[in-house]
């Protein structure tokens, strides 16, 4: 009778778990949450890994974690910064860490791209597992969990990369850029929209600017304020609004290829766009390179110099700028090619003393000594007039005739320069001026 209980009793269990099986822990997808991340700290299978300045790391870490700094990811060898390390610098960074081969491998950072970073040079050389943290140190401990500031003890080993599953694929050379150019592919540039533009120029880069037919997709416009990446929906339209597509081969690129392995990230595991790629030496590498060709927003010209910057070349004015009324008076023809405008749109009428500027279906028309302009023949009154140097040189009020043609100027009064503005998508290559970029 106690057997025939005993059967019954597992004969019903048995029903049970059937209908309600006991729930199945799922497989960590790529990108992980601060609890799926807690669950795993005590696997021996598992290397947490902290991309941050050591002084960070110092104050305070996930507990177990292991210190990279942003500069083991970059190959020190290499002319170009931040460019990908190579087998033996990886194998040997991995064994001083002491990762065994296979460990599953769980990435986080202060700032975001510093471990997608992380994430892509191991994707490149076919580790894995790997997972990206959804956030960082703040938003972990936000949600109660402990820091610690224990230094694990690392035990080297002796880690080795497996040539076959090399995917270098997703990483593209400049002579691969250049020559794809003429192609049909989507180069996206992930810097701030004042270096995109020419606006500003961060070292070590050579030049202002960015590589022709780039579209600026800002790493910064992926994460919320917390520092985890937005939902799925809205960065599916962050980039359909940029009018990237799936079908189109897509090369990502920034200043020195960190910032593009967060969009690259978004790109193949949150969005699942196929064929995507780094150009890893990035802006950069095409900046100092000067038979490359650029497009640059932004001409700087200096109060009192006869040197200025035609879209990021270097040239040599004239007739140097000045300062007459509290207006910046700029000369003619640099002025003119600062808006791409074309020196065959350029006419002077000596008879009647005028100026006539067009681009596209606009047209300007100046008169020297007199207080107004007509666009398109409206006429509209300005602050001072033209004005002829005796050397013949004709100097016109730049605030004016920039806004006139949809520009703007901005004004440094320390450095006393003025950088003019003109976004219509033409390179200084492709310029009549005789300035190759």
């Amino acid at each position: 009778m106690r057997k025939f209980k005993a059967a019954l009793f597992s004969v019903f269990t048995a029903a049970i778990l059937l209908t309600n099986p006991l729930p199945v822990l799922a497989e960590p997808g790529v990108l992980v949450t601060e609890a799926e991340l807690n669950l795993v700290l005590s696997d021996p299978n598992t290397a947490v890994l902290d991309v941050s300045p050591a002084e960070v790391y110092a104050a305070g870490h996930i507990p177990g974690a292991i210190n990279l700094q942003r500069s083991d990811l970059a190959n020190p060898w290499d002319p170009v910064p931040s460019e990908l390390l190579t087998v033996s610098q990886m194998e040997r960074l991995f064994s001083r860490l002491g990762i065994q081969n296979g460990a599953a491998l769980y990435i986080y950072s202060q700032t975001a791209y510093d471990a997608t970073r992380l994430w892509w040079t191991l994707t490149h050389y076919g580790i894995g597992p790997v997972h990206v943290l959804n956030g960082n140190l703040q938003t972990w401990k936000d949600l109660g969990y402990g820091i610690s500031q224990e230094i694990p003890n690392l035990v080297p080993s002796d880690f080795n990369l497996d040539p076959l599953k090399f995917q270098t694929k997703i990483n593209t050379s400049t002579s691969q850029l250049r020559s794809s150019m003429s192609g049909n592919i989507q180069l996206i540039d992930n810097r701030s929209a004042a270096e995109f533009s020419g606006q500003i120029l961060t070292a070590p880069a050579a030049r202002r600017g960015r590589i022709p037919g780039a579209i600026n997709i800002d790493w910064r416009d992926q994460l919320d304020g917390a520092g985890r990446l937005k939902s799925v929906d809205e960065l599916r339209a962050l980039y359909l609004q940029k009018g990237i597509n799936e079908e189109t081969p897509i090369i990502v690129y920034c200043h020195s290829g960190f910032q593009s392995s967060l969009n690259y990230f978004v790109l193949t595991q949150i969005l699942d766009y196929g064929n995507v790629s780094i150009y890893d030496p990035s802006w950069v590498a095409w900046s100092r390179d000067l038979s490359l060709p650029i497009e640059c927003d932004y001409s700087r010209f200096t109060i009192g110099s006869v040197l200025y910057d035609l879209r990021s070349e270097e040239s040599t004015l004239d007739a140097a700028p000045y300062i007459r009324e509290g207006r910046t008076y700029l000369p003619l023809r640099p002025i003119a090619l600062a808006m791409g405008i074309r020196e065959r749109d350029i006419l002077w009428d000596g008879g009647n003393r005028t100026v006539t500027l067009t681009k596209g279906d606009q047209t300007v028309q100046l008169a020297l000594g007199q207080k107004l302009l007509r666009i398109n023949g409206v006429e509209r009154a300005m602050d001072t007039s033209p004005e002829i140097l005796e050397l013949g040189r004709i100097m016109l009020p730049a605030r004016a005739l920039v806004e006139a043609f949809g520009g703007h100027i901005l004004w440094d009064p320390v450095l006393r320069q003025a950088l003019v503005f003109s976004h219509d998508d033409l390179s200084t290559a492709s310029q009549d001026c005789g300035c190759a970029s």
